[in-house]
């Protein structure tokens, strides 16, 4: 059965991540090498899935990404790592919402995630509905840019939502983490659209592509080096689900990594800001065909057109 392969390749991810705990202590050199071998097992867990289980096989790959980000960080933040107990290095291990172990999120007030559980619950909700309402419709009389335009928009509320719901909740459960999002839909340039977007994956490229790379004293490099990076990290989540190499991922963030880099310092302000704001959803919708040309591999995202 699928889940059962499902929960094996899980397993599979957990228990490499988790070996690699007790070599923490070892020489620098033994150590690096169990960290590459652990990795191996993690970033190869989702081939246990059959290829014709896509979904499953995307999910199990979004968790392997997720771990090796993870042992990545642990493996460079080692004399931190030390001080972990076994406990606290189980539950850091599968948490998306905290990817940097010495950018450790600020603990919020409790009322405060509350009120914003209130707000993002029904909002992901709508928006989940939304989503399931257009996916039911036929489109087949009706543009493809339509089509598009209004099934990005949903799922990407849906996205935005139901993430910083989960964040929100997962904090009054008692964990750590950070939203996801920082109203993304505000965003005045593509440089900003991704300050907004997927918070803890951007402190995680900060610290070891931007940085690394020149940060800002070399902005322009540093930032198209950080979306290559992305790029091939969106790349082997697909290609795992899909079971081949597309590209669609990495020209996308190429593309966007080009935008960003060409409005790292453009603030617009007044009646501008407007027409940045349009342009900026525009080139995003226009984009972003490319990314979803990859997701429609995973679940059927496009109408079926007949050529």
């Amino acid at each position: 059965m699928p889940w059962d392969h499902f929960a094996l390749a899980l397993g599979i991810a957990f228990a490499a991540a988790l070996a690699y705990y007790s070599a923490l202590r070892l020489p620098p050199y033994i150590q690096t090498a169990v960290w590459l071998g652990c990795s191996i097992i993690v970033a190869a867990s989702p081939c246990v899935i059959p290829l014709n289980a896509t979904p499953l096989r995307f999910l199990a790959a979004l968790f392997a990404i997720t771990v090796l980000v993870k042992l990545h960080d642990l493996h460079r933040e080692n004399r931190l790592a030390l001080r972990l107990s076994v406990w606290s290095y189980l539950t850091y291990l599968p948490n998306g919402f905290w990817l940097v172990l010495r950018r450790k999120p600020r603990r919020r007030p409790k009322m405060d995630d509350m009120r914003k559980l209130a707000v993002r619950a029904p909002a992901a909700l709508f928006s989940a509905t939304a989503c399931w309402f257009l996916f039911q419709i036929d489109w087949s009389i009706v543009s493809f840019a339509l089509e598009h335009t209004l099934k990005v928009t949903a799922v990407v509320a849906a996205v935005i939502f139901t993430n910083n719901a989960a964040a929100a909740a997962y904090r009054l459960l008692g964990g750590v983490g950070q939203d996801f999002m920082r109203n993304p839909f505000a965003a005045n340039t593509p440089a900003e659209f991704w300050r907004r977007w997927n918070v803890p994956a951007q402190l995680y490229l900060a610290e070891y592509a931007f940085k690394p790379s020149g940060g800002l004293r070399k902005p322009v490099w540093a930032t198209l080096l950080t979306f290559a990076v992305s790029g091939v990290c969106h790349e082997y989540v697909f290609g795992m689900a899909s079971g081949r190499f597309q590209g669609w991922q990495f020209l996308f963030f190429v593309l966007q990594g080009c935008a960003a880099a060409a409005t790292l310092r453009i603030k617009p302000e007044g009646p501008s800001a407007l027409l940045w704001l349009a342009g900026t959803w525009a080139f995003n919708l226009i984009s972003s065909f490319l990314f979803f040309l990859s997701v429609d591999q995973v679940l059927p995202f496009y109408f079926l057109r007949a050529s």
